[in-house]
């Protein structure tokens, strides 16, 4: 698990160094994006995207009060992974849904993101 970018200095992780010291192992890696995505790679994508790594990248997890302007957040990955989260993460048992008003925010900032000429790249 590491960060994408990192808020207190901008320092971006280094994730084909981290990429790289996995390959022989069953180590899942999670990169947890929340201040990366929306600003990083042609897309907006993030860490993963800009240091083009994303096929690479296990979960990714984010936020929508970041550069989305909104409220929640999101985690990726393959299916089994959500299905798990989903029926055994604690902090999903009693959370509620993300507000319509929260994702229509949100799914707007993302249309306006990838409207964008290039977001930004690392």
């Amino acid at each position: 698990m590491v960060d994408g970018l990192y808020s207190m200095e901008g320092d971006i992780a280094p994730l084909p160094d981290i990429v790289r010291s996995r390959r022989n192992s069953t180590r899942a890696l999670l990169v947890d994006d929340a201040h990366g995505f929306g600003v990083l790679g042609q897309r907006g994508a993030g860490a993963s995207e800009a240091l083009n790594v994303e096929g690479d990248v296990d979960l990714v997890m984010g936020t929508f009060s970041k550069s989305f302007a909104s409220l929640g957040g999101f985690i990726a990955g393959p299916r089994a992974v959500m299905d798990y989260l989903r029926h055994h993460a604690r902090a999903m048992i009693f959370s509620a849904s993300v507000t319509p008003a929260s994702a229509a925010a949100a799914l707007a900032a993302l249309d306006i993101i990838e409207a964008s000429p290039s977001s930004a790249s690392a």
